[in-house]
């Protein structure tokens, strides 16, 4: 299981204990938001990928798909380490948010498909504010 931080922390969690496999959890870190609602398109990678993915199965975690960008970067980074499979688990998906170019990428499980909100709580957040909250709500419009 690889847990796509900082945002997918509490839903890797929570799916963590639903599962009876035995399997490892790594942590991988991205970003692209910085201190604004809006993406800046650029991903940076903060934490890299842990060694050892060569001929594993691999279920990428992540907390919410809007454009596409962020996941495709790391579909192609994870493949350079050759694991055996690669399914991806997101808890939100935005499908009308996504990027042409990035409408292909399957997600494999997906909780629940939403509308072009920017929501925070459950380690979602904005500008690194509200991933405590217990709840998932919308942002309102900041003036």
């Amino acid at each position: 299981m690889l847990c796509i931080l900082d945002g997918a922390c509490e839903f890797c969690a929570d799916l963590s204990r639903q599962i009876s496999l035995r399997f490892e959890r790594h942590f991988v870190k991205f970003a692209s938001y910085g201190n604004s609602a809006i993406s800046s398109g650029k991903i940076e990678k903060l934490l890299d990928f842990p060694q050892g993915l060569n001929n594993k199965d691999v279920l990428i975690v992540e907390d919410i798909i809007d454009s596409g960008r962020t996941l495709a970067n790391i579909l192609h980074e994870i493949r350079k380490y050759r694991p055996s499979s690669i399914r991806t688990a997101s808890l939100f998906s935005k499908p009308q948010k996504r990027l042409e170019e990035f409408s292909r990428i399957k997600i494999h499980y997906n909780g629940f498909f939403i509308p072009d909100e920017f929501i925070v709580g459950y380690g979602l957040d904005y500008a690194g504010k509200y991933r405590n909250f217990r709840h998932v709500a919308v942002l309102k419009k900041l003036r």
